[in-house]
């Protein structure tokens, strides 16, 4: 049997029943700053500031917005490394006549250390990684991939030849500036603790403290001993405010536990273990200040 049409101006419903079709006006269309909801009806339409700016269509605004604020540490990254107050660069020197200096760089905000959002939800071996995102070495992205990685397929983590290798890269040394790594021994052997810990944290501060300008901060490598007998190594944070040193350990703020310590001017409470060993890399023959180039250089890792 032949469906029938319906007739002109007429249309099928969803129940299969012509209709007559609705008529646009002329002069109906919504004056500008204004659109039609799904009842027709002219209503204002949604702005963004200019901070806040999204283009799409509807499904992908609810979803930018949504994404945005779920995910602070897209946030903290904004807020202190997109746009940055002032140009992350490498300090050549300190002291006049300095041949090499302590590997570090400005930050712009010492709350950046404060408020530090955790790059993955299970941090296991991706100390690294979230030492030079805290200090806004590396790419938002390429820092959460990373991490990603080598804590799922890691073994070891990073070596220091490769954190070597991106530092030259990142701020796009020469061939005569050289990137050294240094190791300073706290013990002579890490299994035997033969001093307090108070002996060996004063000792970093008195190394450290006159080789780092108040307002930089630098990664430190450090062997911590676990109470079960093994030896690790780890990076953290060590950055100079208000001409005070503190120890910063991004990898710990995954949980938000308010009872630990994350930045303390004592490394042992940092670490929530014993120190061993301190490594750390200096610049060699850096003839002036380098600006950060590249914050999207690869880094590899033992797999």
């Amino acid at each position: 049997m032949k469906r029938s049409r319906c007739a002109n101006g007429f249309r099928k419903d969803k129940d299969r029943v012509c209709v007559k079709k609705s008529i646009r006006v002329k002069g109906s269309r919504c004056v500008n700053g204004f659109r039609k909801d799904k009842d027709r009806v002219c209503v204002k339409k949604r702005t963004y500031d200019n901070e806040n700016k999204i283009v799409g269509n509807k499904n992908t605004i609810k979803k930018r917005v949504s994404i945005d604020r779920q995910t602070p540490r897209s946030i903290y990254a904004k807020k202190y490394f997109a746009n940055n107050k002032e140009v992350i660069h490498l300090l050549d020197k300190i002291n006049d006549g300095d041949k090499n200096v302590l590997f570090q760089v400005n930050y712009n905000d010492v709350n950046q250390f404060v408020n530090y959002e955790n790059l993955h939800n299970n941090p296991k071996i991706d100390c690294l990684f979230q030492s030079i995102f805290s200090l806004g070495l590396h790419d938002i992205k390429v820092s959460k991939k990373h991490s990603s990685q080598v804590n799922k397929y890691g073994k070891i983590g990073v070596q220091s030849d490769e954190v070597k290798l991106f530092i030259k890269d990142a701020f796009d040394l020469k061939d005569d500036e050289h990137v050294e790594f240094m190791v300073n021994k706290m013990r002579d052997n890490v299994k035997h603790v033969n001093r307090t810990l108070k002996v060996i944290n004063n000792k970093i501060h008195r190394i450290f403290y006159n080789h780092l300008k108040n307002g930089y901060a630098t990664i430190l490598y450090v062997e911590r001993m676990y109470d079960d007998g093994r030896i690790g190594g780890h990076y953290i944070v060590m950055y100079k405010y208000d001409n005070q040193l503190y120890f910063f350990d991004p990898q710990k703020k995954s949980n938000k536990n308010v009872n630990g310590v994350f930045t303390s001017t004592n490394i042992h409470e940092v670490l929530g273990s014993k120190s061993g060993n301190i490594g750390y890399f200096i610049i060699d023959n850096l003839k002036s200040p380098k600006p950060l180039m590249n914050t999207t250089c690869p880094i590899k890792y033992t797999g």
